[in-house]
């Protein structure tokens, strides 16, 4: 069985204190919250029907009463995709 030195603890002490070091970057790095990107090609499909159905409910029967906001969450969807809501949520403040 080896015998443990001196230099074998500062060994130690010195890789423990630098995995201290990098966790600590990495819970500051946790911290930092990225700007939602947008979609480079969404899938605009949903958002069309919604338009194309609001149309014709404003033709047939004067329209729909919450459908501006039904229409603003599938084009904000349609754009950052249905986990954007999340990041509003935390962040919004109004």
């Amino acid at each position: 069985m080896k015998q443990v030195t001196e230099q074998d603890i500062q060994a130690l002490q010195k890789e423990i204190d630098d995995l201290g070091l990098e966790l600590t970057i990495l819970q500051e790095q946790l911290k930092i919250v990225k700007t939602p990107k947008r979609i480079e090609n969404p899938n605009l499909n949903e958002l069309e029907n919604l338009l194309d159905d609001y149309i014709k409910e404003v033709e047939k029967n004067g329209g729909m009463k919450d459908a501006k906001q039904w229409i603003y969450e599938e084009a904000v969807e349609a754009f950052f995709g249905n986990t954007i809501w999340t990041w509003i949520n935390k962040y919004q403040t109004w």
